[in-house]
């Protein structure tokens, strides 16, 4: 059953919108084991070198490195990441057989909207987040 949505641009779209898409995720890690928040440490990690994980954690969850440094050292333990920063092979099948369902899912969302649409949104998003992370508001 498909629900237009009638809200005005804002805050209250833009926090429905990010709780939709949540719950998508979680739906499709539920089988997994791995929350939310470990796999985008997990996609963080896997594109990132081992010198550079925490500060893009510490940025990507708007925390303290500390804490970054604790959700690698969780991922340790999960047995998807290695001491030295790379995936494990548990890490490594995780990603590859879960992203072709995310992809899926953003295809079905996005796949049809027009470029020139999702270049706005993203350049859109993007000065939010760069003022959000500023501490603008």
């Amino acid at each position: 059953m498909s629900t237009t949505v009638e809200l005005p641009f804002g805050a209250q779209l833009i926090g429905q919108t990010e709780n939709a898409l949540s719950a998508i995720i979680e739906s499709l890690l539920a089988e997994t084991g791995v929350r939310r928040d470990q796999w985008i440490a997990l996609r963080v990690a896997s594109s990132t070198s081992a010198q550079q994980q925490i500060t893009r954690l510490a940025s990507t969850f708007q925390e303290h490195p500390d804490s970054a440094g604790a959700r690698l050292d969780e991922l340790i333990a999960a047995g998807l990441l290695q001491r030295d920063g790379e995936l494990t092979q548990a890490g490594r099948d995780l990603i590859n057989n879960t992203v072709p369902r995310t992809d899926a899912v953003a295809k079905r969302l996005w796949g049809d909207l027009p470029a020139g649409d999702l270049d706005i949104a993203g350049r859109v998003l993007r000065t939010v987040l760069t003022r959000a992370s500023a501490g603008a508001g």
